[in-house]
């Protein structure tokens, strides 16, 4: 007879109370304490010191993240570099942030490099670039005004250092696009700036109106602020005309028509021939040409409307030498020629040709006060600075860029994230080409957009070359 066995029954678990006081209340409680005895103090630190002890803790945060990812720090240059955030925050100015940010980002990629033992990408542009900056190097110890060189000479070390690291850390799709997506929103906001001082600025004092200084260096300047604006027409009006996504579709779209007003704006005449040049290459580069002639016909159509007479009587100047402007402007190039050829190979040094002014320009009714003024024509520039070398070096810069994105551009590839290969070639491409036409009327060598339409266009090409070896191996592994 079996013995029926009754189950135990198991007790239900005892339910253990909860401290009252954790590590996290305790690690609470310790920052609460630490921003409270922080607070106090601050009111008896001098108000110079104030802003560093508030930014001390994010600081060091972001230079940790910067140390974890060096694309962070890349993207934190180009926004530090080309925002300008000192120009509306002055407490910033002292910081020396900038160097900051350079330092952490190349410190974290070295030591990627070393813990990864990754080949670094090197193209044939990087020898000339390389080159360029060692001309410029050597200016600090030859020119005649050293500090006038080495002034120079630090941001474009700099550029060169971001170059290299840009090319080997922007290695997809997605951080080339958040690149490209910070260069247009903070251009915007130059933009909206600019037409918001032609309206509300206070007049110039012939009482023309322009966009005025929208920041520090060559931001103040109309001319310099157009070519910076051109720049960046020929993407936003590929993105345009390419995005599915409405909401990205439309917002290129105030981006295209806000950048046009706002060369309007600068009252700029080398900045309305750059905006015809990049308007003719839009076109022609179109899928859509008959859509692309009907929206620049559209714009055109507004441009009639709302520019003033004023700028029409200005553009109308732009064919007549013997203007005040441009006749001085060709005194200024003739001069640049001149002190080329006295100093053929190296050239007079960077940044150094102003000073040689009084020596050579013809025509002017005191030459001694033509002293440290530009050129204003950036091949003048570069041709009495860095000479034949130079010149050999920046022209070879500007044709391997050409050639690299005119060949993606005429390629057919599966596209990869949101934008497609063939608008960012066309993007930039006519970035250089906005750049180029622009920078005839203003000596800009040493500004930092052309560089980093550089520093974006080898990127593409490595990420591009690195999307071409994945199509192979796809396709291989298919046949096989």
């Amino acid at each position: 007879m079996k013995v029926k066995q009754e189950k135990a029954e198991i007790p239900p678990p005892v339910r253990q109370s909860s401290p009252l006081i954790t590590g996290k209340h305790i690690y609470l409680l310790v920052v609460l304490g630490a921003s409270v005895i922080a607070a106090a103090a601050l009111l008896f630190v001098p108000e110079n010191f104030q802003l560093p002890m508030v930014l001390a803790i994010p600081a060091v945060v972001v230079g940790i993240y910067i140390l974890q990812n060096p694309f962070f720090g890349i993207y934190l240059f180009f926004l530090y570099d080309t925002l300008r955030p000192y120009d509306f925050i002055h407490a910033l100015q002292p910081l020396r942030l900038a160097i900051v940010i350079e330092a952490v980002t190349v410190t974290s990629w070295l030591i990627y490099l070393l813990c990864s033992r990754t080949r670094i990408n090197w193209h044939l542009f990087n020898w000339p670039y390389a080159i360029f900056i060692a001309l410029i190097t050597l200016s600090v110890y030859t020119a005649e005004n050293r500090g006038l060189a080495y002034d120079v000479f630090i941001p474009m070390l700099v550029s060169f250092v971001m170059f290299i690291i840009s090319i080997n850390t922007v290695n997809n799709r997605s951080r080339l696009n958040k690149l490209i997506w910070l260069f247009l929103f903070i251009h915007f906001y130059f933009a909206v700036k600019g037409i918001f001082n032609y309206f509300f600025g206070s007049p110039l004092p012939d009482g023309q109106r322009t966009s005025g200084i929208v920041g520090s260096g060559f931001l103040g300047d109309e001319n310099d602020f157009a070519l910076v604006i051109n720049i960046l027409i020929p993407m936003s009006f590929f993105m345009f005309m390419s995005l599915k996504n409405k909401i990205t579709k439309w917002l290129t779209g105030i981006f295209l028509v806000t950048y046009v007003f706002a060369i309007i704006s600068s009252f700029s005449r080398g900045g309305w021939v750059g905006l015809m040049a990049v308007v003719f290459y839009c076109i022609l580069n179109s899928k859509k040409k008959l859509l692309s002639f009907a929206i620049v016909a559209m714009l055109g159509l507004l441009l009639a409307v709302a520019a003033p007479s004023e700028y029409w009587s200005e553009i109308q100047t732009i064919p007549d030498t013997s203007e005040s402007t441009a006749d001085a402007r060709i005194r200024y190039w003739k001069a640049a020629v001149a002190i080329f050829i006295d100093h053929p190979i190296l050239g007079v040094g960077a940044g150094n040709g102003g000073i040689y002014l009084p020596d050579y320009i013809t025509g002017a009714a005191n030459p001694d006060r033509e002293w440290g003024r530009a050129f204003h024509g950036t091949i003048p520039q570069v041709m009495a600075e860095t000479g034949i070398v130079g010149t050999t070096c920046f022209f070879l810069m500007a044709y391997l860029a050409i050639k690299e994105l005119w060949l993606i551009r005429k390629r057919k590839s599966a596209d990869r994230g949101t934008l497609p290969h063939d608008v960012i070639a066309n993007g930039l491409l006519g970035g250089i080409i906005a750049y180029f036409v622009t920078a005839t009327f203003i000596s800009t060598v040493y500004y930092p957009q052309l560089w980093m339409l550089y520093m974006l266009t080898f990127a593409f090409v490595f990420i591009d070359r690195k999307e071409q070896e994945s199509e192979k191996q796809t396709v291989t592994e298919t046949q096989k």
